[in-house]
């Protein structure tokens, strides 16, 4: 799989999946170990990776099973690992933290947009919400605004399970800007705990408290 961890002050790597393997089994790489490999934008704990929860079930106590001889039986298709990682691993956010987020955001926005508003009224508080949430929730931002790192959320892809790139989240954000609080109401019915602005943009929350 050819991923880099942080084991023991350094960084060990590429391993492949047998050597990933024994690391798991001698305590050295668990769900806390922080991992990456190229195409990822920053080092991430394997709990987080959806790739690593997939394929190795030992990490949250489960058993390791040989696939079975015969053509391709050792690649599982990404899209069953993704699934795999949402049923095992993905702790979708509630909608307190998600609240609170929201608050520290808007008290951080809060001045600048007052004095942006003064010289172009109207638009003043678009003009500095845009950038601070397109950038911070996006790849660029690691999907976490100064709210969502205080509440220990994360925005991510619900496909790929990283930080989403610049065009879905500025659809976020124009969703979750005109639909508001009605665009709430669907975290209620929706089984991964999406609002408008997620499903939209094709994102979900997760927590990462322990």
């Amino acid at each position: 799989m050819d991923y880099y961890f942080h084991i023991d002050g350094q960084n060990v790597g590429p391993l492949k999946d047998d050597q990933i393997r024994a690391y798991i089994s001698s305590g050295k790489i668990t769900l806390q170990t922080l991992a990456w490999k190229q195409g990822m934008q920053q080092w991430a704990q394997v709990k987080e990776v959806a790739e690593l929860i997939a394929a190795f079930p030992e990490l949250q106590g489960g058993a390791y099973t040989p696939p079975p001889p015969g053509e391709g039986a050792q690649a599982q298709p990404q899209q069953q690992a993704f699934a795999g990682y949402q049923q095992a691993a993905v702790n979708y956010a509630d909608f307190m933290p998600r609240f609170l987020a929201g608050l520290i955001d808007a008290a951080i926005l809060f001045i600048p947009s007052i004095i942006v508003g003064m010289f172009i009224p109207l638009v003043g508080g678009f003009l500095v919400s845009i950038p601070y949430y397109v950038y911070f929730m996006s790849d660029y931002g690691g999907g976490q605004t100064i709210g969502y790192k205080a509440m220990k959320l994360k925005l991510l892809n619900e496909e790929t399970m990283q930080p989403a790139p610049l065009a879905p989240i500025f659809l976020w954000y124009l969703v979750l800007s005109f639909a508001g609080f009605i665009g709430w109401i669907w975290f209620f019915t929706d089984s991964k705990r999406r609002m408008l602005h997620n499903i939209a943009s094709k994102t979900i929350v997760i927590s990462l408290a322990e």
